[in-house]
């Protein structure tokens, strides 16, 4: 039968545990021969917060690069999508003006054509980034959830500016070819 060792547990409390590095540091330094000798093992909270804190912002950097190459792909293959069917969207819309659309209630389909074809992707990406965060804030130590909303209105921005080109672009070359402007 293995012998059980008695080890002595000895914890400290502070206030301010997770900003103040001073006292996680003053023990440290007063317990460094104990613990090179392999006598002690010093663990500290303020240590796995940072180092928590740390992991939390590598994962959300690479995860923010990801998700703003996803959505300049998706943008250019989108962009690229419409231009090549540029011309027989413009004979069908051509047709469509000839029954009577104006040109108010054709900017009008077109604005809601590409707000369909960017935002629908988008905002199911949106749902389950948010899936993702909510799941790994019941496992987490700190909170994503700040980083996760300005993250999102980041994203929101990101993708407001590239459908306001899309749009009035494509718009454009729509109008331009349809109106023989």
């Amino acid at each position: 039968m293995p012998q059980l060792t008695k080890k002595v547990i000895t914890a400290f409390y502070y206030d301010n545990w997770d900003k103040n590095s001073e006292a996680p540091n003053n023990i440290f330094k007063a317990l460094q021969n104990s613990i090179d000798k392999g006598d002690i093992n010093v663990v500290s909270a303020y240590r796995y917060y940072r180092n928590t804190q740390i992991q939390n912002n590598l994962t959300l950097y690479i995860g923010s690069m990801l998700s703003f190459v996803f959505i300049l792909a998706v943008a250019s293959f989108i962009y690229s999508r419409l231009y090549s069917e540029l011309d027989t969207e413009c004979k069908k819309f051509k047709g469509i003006v000839k029954i009577g659309l104006s040109k108010k209630e054709l900017c009008v389909v077109l604005n809601r054509f590409t707000f369909l074809i960017l935002y629908i992707p988008f905002i199911v990406s949106i749902i389950y980034l948010w899936i993702g965060v909510l799941i790994l804030e019941q496992f987490s130590v700190i909170s994503n959830i700040p980083i996760a909303i300005s993250f999102t209105i980041m994203l929101f921005i990101l993708q407001t500016i590239i459908y306001l080109w899309i749009n009035n672009s494509y718009k454009k070359n729509i109008l331009n070819k349809v109106y023989n402007l």
